[in-house]
């Protein structure tokens, strides 16, 4: 029997968070704890974390010394620090998961040689957010990832893109995670720059089932972050290939070759590949002539 630590970043989302926290608790796997990682929060986050906290001895709330808000770098460090078992999952906590969210990624993270489990989103769109961009990634791993034998993402694949959508449909290692480098090139590509690190250390399993209500909304992160995109692109570039620099089975791998060495292209063809391969020549097509001025 393994247990499982959650980790739930949380800042500001006390209207979300009682629905997280209750998707926790209605796993159908029972051998888990759950760390509420506040960030700082000024609306009722707190109270509602420590009221769970009384009723279920597995819950447990974490504050930062200062109380205010250190990022979600910190806050995930944080959590992953006090974390008492070996197995991590994460929850955002305007996200929530299905009774047997953990179940199944825990049967699929003890296979040999893997590094993390992630699973597939149902999106809950809450806005007029533009919405093709996290569709098409759901398209890639339904039509291409899907139909791998085993499923899975190729570690050189999420060099060029990230094809896991959320933080809330991992579950990984806490050692590995404990090895990662916290200090993404871009704060809202924390997700991506510690998939990269952790792909490295084996695989990237998929499990293609809704396991977890991913919530796109106005008022997340990603969608108010306003920074130096030119700037974070050369970082970017810089820390991959540090990353990859000094690894002797480098020339064994082709495609993290092609990563360090033509990152660029690599890029390119590799997004061009999975489109083509879940959309289909006609589709692209057509979307690249809509774009025509």
């Amino acid at each position: 029997m393994r247990y499982i630590s959650i980790i739930l970043p949380s800042y500001n989302y006390a209207h979300h968070l009682r629905e997280a926290v209750d998707s926790v608790c209605a796993q159908t796997y029972p051998h888990w704890e759950l760390l509420i990682v506040d960030d700082g929060s000024h609306d009722d986050s707190v109270s509602i974390a420590e009221n769970y906290a009384i009723r279920d001895a597995r819950i447990r709330v974490l504050r930062h010394q200062d109380g205010v808000n250190h990022g979600l770098a910190a806050t995930l460090l944080l959590g992953i620090r006090h974390a008492m078992h070996d197995v991590v999952a994460f929850l955002e906590a305007d996200d929530a998961w299905e009774p047997e969210s953990l179940a199944i990624r825990l049967e699929s993270l003890q296979q040999p040689d893997t590094a993390l489990v992630f699973n597939v989103p149902r999106l809950v769109v809450e806005s007029e957010r533009v919405i093709e961009y996290y569709q098409g990634i759901i398209t890639t791993l339904m039509n291409v990832i899907a139909k791998r034998q085993p499923p899975q993402v190729k570690g050189h694949e999420l060099m060029a893109t990230n094809l896991i959508p959320s933080f809330s449909c991992v579950m990984t290692v806490r050692d590995l995670l404990l090895a990662c480098d916290y200090l993404s090139p871009s704060p809202p590509g924390l997700d991506k720059w510690l998939w990269q690190q952790l792909s490295l250390y084996g695989a990237c399993r998929f499990v293609p089932l809704p396991l977890t209500r991913w919530r796109l909304h106005e008022q997340s992160y990603i969608s108010t972050y306003a920074g130096d995109a030119a700037k974070e692109k050369r970082l970017w570039r810089e820390k991959t290939q540090q990353l990859l620099s000094g690894r002797a089975a480098l020339s064994q791998n082709p495609g993290l070759w092609a990563t360090r060495y033509f990152p660029t292209l690599h890029s390119l063809v590799v997004r061009g590949w999975l489109k083509l391969r879940a959309q289909g020549v006609s589709a692209v097509l057509r979307a690249a002539w809509k774009r025509l001025p």
